[in-house]
């Protein structure tokens, strides 16, 4: 996946924020985020299960 130069410096892969705090997902599995007013992919988020 690309992504526009301004959102890769801001964007890419999200953490998780849990209880305050930006957390890495325990998961493999990542969906795309997208801007809607151009439809492209600007990062990842991680689809994160109870543990």
């Amino acid at each position: 996946m690309s992504y526009l130069e301004e959102v890769q410096k801001n964007y890419g892969r999200l953490k998780l924020y849990i209880g305050g705090e930006f957390r890495e997902s325990k998961t493999q599995i990542w969906g795309k985020l997208y801007n809607p007013a151009k439809d492209e992919a600007i990062g990842e988020v991680p689809f994160s299960s109870k543990e």
